[in-house]
């Protein structure tokens, strides 16, 4: 979220709740301003999880709430309200304080938010779960009954109750590409019908949109849907933005695109990619942010030194390298897609046999897990530079921000990071900056 403040108000409102311990303790208030999330009020929950914020409200409209790790969920806010609810990381319920009319958003809410859960929401929560497609599409067959119905109490009622109306049709759409999107191998090529593409197509021309809790997310599952038809790559990341018909939709895509992106290198080559495309300020503020938080990671300085021990019990350290380009490959037992690599970067290290380049397998995990290790060693019969790191909590782990494998790096022969983030050995562009960094 852009920390942004809300810098222009109208009127104040209190919002009352509980907050549950495993959502955390603290609790924000964001507007949607300008395309992007703006801070308005932040509270700490006391010790049974109650909390009281007090905004000054900028508009009528959406907002979002959040806890400290960013899980948001939307609430409609009217200037002079006193609201009593309870966030929890499934849903946000406002159990008072709300008119006949603004009953409406509350039961959109309560009624769509096992399925928000299912499609996209899951994937944020520890230990979240979903559905399997038959589920899901009778959950989503019963929402879209209940839209409908809605939706026919909603015409006519004035520009709130078409805020509303729009935000269902939008949900209905970000839950079958979210859930789409994360079920990709289980869900038939049929899952979005023709007829179901050319309503979105409609739908995200609108600017309106942006007025909505989770705007730059619904566009980008609609982007990668588009793209994924017409063959557009991840990284070309103009041409995807290009899909949308309007600057101020493009530029809330390319945010939700910028903050996902977790090292620095892939930061520049989005800016890279965007040429000589203007960017309104309200976007480059955003980016700055973003910027910072991923400057941990620029090419070009020294590399952290870190050791390991070898199958025979002897330690290597990265320092113990120095003078040669070191390709570094971290992965883990239990990782799949770890091991379906190992064939191709054995394969990479055979065809660029140098004198200055050298291949480092840094498995990392916890010490119970050596014996598997060294068991995949004879099965893959791995040879070279091996070491098992005991570090997703100190050390190696945390300094190179390692949260996820399969992960490839690159540090050149004075041992400066070439790339935080190289490609898999599956991709060209891996040998290509290898024998760059020879030169």
């Amino acid at each position: 979220m852009a920390l942004s403040l809300c810098l222009s108000a109208s009127a104040s409102v209190i919002i009352r709740g509980t907050i549950d311990s495993e959502s955390g303790s603290k609790i924000s208030l964001y507007a949607i301003t300008q395309n992007f999330d703006s801070l308005c009020a932040t509270g700490q929950a006391d010790a049974n999880g109650r909390f009281v914020l007090k905004p000054t409200l900028p508009y009528n409209g959406f907002y979002v709430l959040a806890n400290e790790s960013g899980l948001k969920h939307g609430i409609y806010l009217k200037d002079g309200k006193q609201l009593t609810v309870k966030y929890s990381n499934e849903r946000l319920e406002v159990t008072g304080g709300l008119s006949a009319e603004e009953k409406n958003f509350a039961s959109w809410a309560a009624k769509s938010a096992q399925t928000f859960l299912h499609a996209y929401l899951f994937n944020y929560i520890p230990g979240g779960k979903t559905v399997d497609p038959a589920k899901f599409a009778q959950e989503m067959k019963t929402l879209k009954q209940t839209a409908s119905g809605l939706k026919q109490l909603l015409k006519g009622k004035g520009q709130k109750a078409d805020l509303l109306s729009l935000k269902i049709d939008a949900d209905l759409a970000f839950f079958m590409l979210a859930y789409r999107k994360n079920h990709i191998g289980d869900v038939d090529e049929n899952f979005i019908s023709k007829a179901d593409l050319q309503a979105y197509d409609q739908l995200f021309r609108k600017t309106a949109i942006l007025q909505l809790p989770y705007a730059p997310e619904m566009l980008a599952s609609y982007i990668d849907y588009k793209a994924e038809k017409q063959a557009i790559k991840p990284e070309n990341y103009l041409q995807r933005a290009e899909l949308l018909s309007d600057q101020p939709l493009r530029e809330a895509y390319l945010y939700q695109i910028a903050r996902q992106l977790r090292y620095y290198e892939k930061y520049t080559a989005l800016r890279q990619s965007l040429g000589e495309l203007p960017l309104s300020t309200a976007l480059q503020n955003a980016l700055k942010p973003i910027e910072e938080q991923l400057a941990w990671s620029k090419p070009g300085q020294t590399a952290i030194d870190f050791k390991g021990v070898r199958p025979d019990g002897s330690t290597l350290s990265l320092s113990d390298l120095r003078g040669k380009v070191v390709v570094v490959d971290v992965w883990a037992t239990w990782c799949a897609p770890c091991i379906r690599m190992i064939p191709h970067f054995k394969r990479l290290e055979q065809e660029l046999s140098h004198p200055d380049l050298t291949f480092l397998s840094v498995c990392i995990g916890v010490w119970v897990e050596t014996d598997r290790w060294k068991k995949l060693i004879q099965q893959h019969q791995l040879s070279g530079n091996l070491i098992f790191i005991d570090s997703w909590t100190k050390g190696f782990a945390p300094d190179y921000h390692v949260t996820g494998v399969p992960r490839f790096m690159i540090i050149d022969r004075e041992g400066r990071m070439v790339s935080f983030a190289a490609p898999a050995p599956t991709h060209p562009e891996l040998k290509e900056m290898i024998l760059n960094a020879l030169k």
